[in-house]
């Protein structure tokens, strides 16, 4: 390469063709033993997932806890009161997760506990607080800053149909409810602005719908809903504005490996494929890795140990290949990662970056080398970690989705042969709110 007064380029291809959403089993080790009816919750201030107790092999109620990080697993406690069947959210006024009830070997409980992200706090607010018991849910309201709690049955089994709020100091008891006893999916609905609960059981399971508004549970009948289960795990995916629910049992005919979606309107379900049918698992929703986390459960009496994502496969699909011309090396990068539909048009979003960089960029998908695996900045995934050197401005391209092409000048001088830079391409979902970030492509200048 010689040379010249004129410019090189480098030529960015971005497609957006097809969205997907599916489950990819995550391998890893360390892992969680195996086990069913465990507490999970995502703890939005640290960005990681606490995993406590449950029922293993053997009957055993296990009293470990361990945090995941989205990529690794990691053992914070070994050994504790064993606790199954109890219920976990994050309580953001105060910025921890707060455990409630459970069952242990010997007893039902009813303590309320904090964890601060190395020990379990048990927490005396004063009285009256909910009765003892198990299989019963937690979901944190952000709009009314409250943990909703309600139902679950006591040490004799019989069901407690009750509805109490958590407020940061005491317990308080709202009203009856909810409609179904126990084993239900609960979670904080965005698009609803309630807190919405699906199936469990009232005697034998059902596929009911209702949702608590702070002071009253309310039916719904969408014309199309999941079968009739309990024990079934519900999450809300905040980023795609949908509900996510995955398994269960019937009671009768066996277990359920399906996933669906709640828009707010209807329930449809996924064509993905799913990880095996089971019960007793748990899911928690990670906003920052825009990802639905699976973990455990059982199926007649075989307790599960994996670990599996629900998202969008945009980074497994996405391709790069480069090639020279006279002058001019064309690089491409194929991305496969949103329906037409759920793109903002425009804009994609260009970033290129020299990997020598070292000044940290606080712009929102930041740039620099490309790492493998992706890393997290400023709470959002991508893979481009510093500073542009090399003044390449940022790229905004846009006519909404579709196939795009970017020249990126780039002068010709001798000194950047062998260099090594990095490209990565986006797009905004149509809220504005989230964005899809594709893994980069390492690009070196050949002469």
């Amino acid at each position: 390469m010689k040379p010249s007064n004129s410019l090189w380029s480098l030529l960015l291809g971005i497609s957006l063709p097809v969205y997907a959403q599916v489950w990819e089993q995550r391998h890893v080790s360390p892992s969680p033993p195996s086990r069913g009816w465990h507490s999970m919750a995502y703890d939005h201030a640290r960005g990681v997932t606490v995993l406590f107790g449950g029922i293993g092999m053997g009957g055993n109620h296990l009293g470990d806890t361990w945090e995941w990080n989205g990529t690794a697993w990691r053992q914070v406690i070994a050994l504790d009161t064993g606790v199954a069947l109890s219920a976990m959210a994050y309580y953001a006024p105060s910025g921890g997760i707060v455990r409630f009830g459970g069952r242990s070997a010997t007893r039902h409980g009813n303590e309320t506990y904090v964890w601060d992200a190395t020990s379990w706090r048990q927490l005396y607010p004063p009285g009256p607080l909910p009765a003892p018991r198990r299989a019963h849910a937690l979901a944190y309201d952000p709009v009314r800053g409250k943990l909703v709690l309600g139902g679950g049955t006591d040490s004799r089994g019989e069901p407690l149909l009750d509805t109490w709020e958590w407020d940061g100091a005491r317990w308080k008891q709202i009203g009856a409810g909810p409609p179904v006893c126990c084993s239900y999916g609960l979670t904080y609905d965005g698009n609803l602005g309630e807190t919405l609960l699906f199936g469990g059981l009232v005697g034998p399971v059902t596929n009911t719908m209702s949702s608590w508004n702070g002071s009253a549970w309310r039916d719904h009948s969408p014309s199309t809903r999941p079968p009739a289960r309990s024990d079934h795990a519900l999450v809300y995916d905040s980023c795609r504005r949908v509900a996510v629910l995955f398994g269960g049992t019937d009671g009768v005919s066996g277990y359920f490996g399906d996933t669906w979606e709640y828009n707010a309107s209807n329930w449809i379900q996924s064509q993905s494929s799913s990880p095996p049918a089971r019960d007793a698992h748990e899911m928690v929703y990670d906003p920052r890795r825009r990802a639905t986390f699976l973990f455990g459960g059982q199926n007649n009496g075989k307790y599960f140990s994996d670990t599996w994502e629900y998202a969008e496969n945009c980074s497994r699909l996405c391709t790069g290949v480069a090639s020279a011309g006279p002058g001019h090396p064309i690089i491409g990068l194929s991305v496969s990662c949103l329906a037409p539909a759920r793109v903002m048009g425009p804009p994609l979003i260009v970033y290129f970056a020299h990997s020598q960089a070292t000044a940290f960029n606080v712009l929102l998908l930041g740039a620099g080398p490309c790492l493998s695996p992706p890393v997290l900045l400023n709470g959002l995934p991508g893979v481009c970690a510093t500073a542009l050197v090399y003044p390449i401005p940022l790229v905004v391209y846009g006519q909404g989705p579709g196939p795009a092409t970017y020249f990126i000048p780039v002068p010709p001088e001798p000194i950047l042969i062998g260099q090594v830079f990095c490209i990565q391409g986006a797009a905004f979902e149509v809220s504005g709110l989230c964005y899809y970030a594709t893994e980069g492509l390492s690009v070196t200048i050949q002469p």
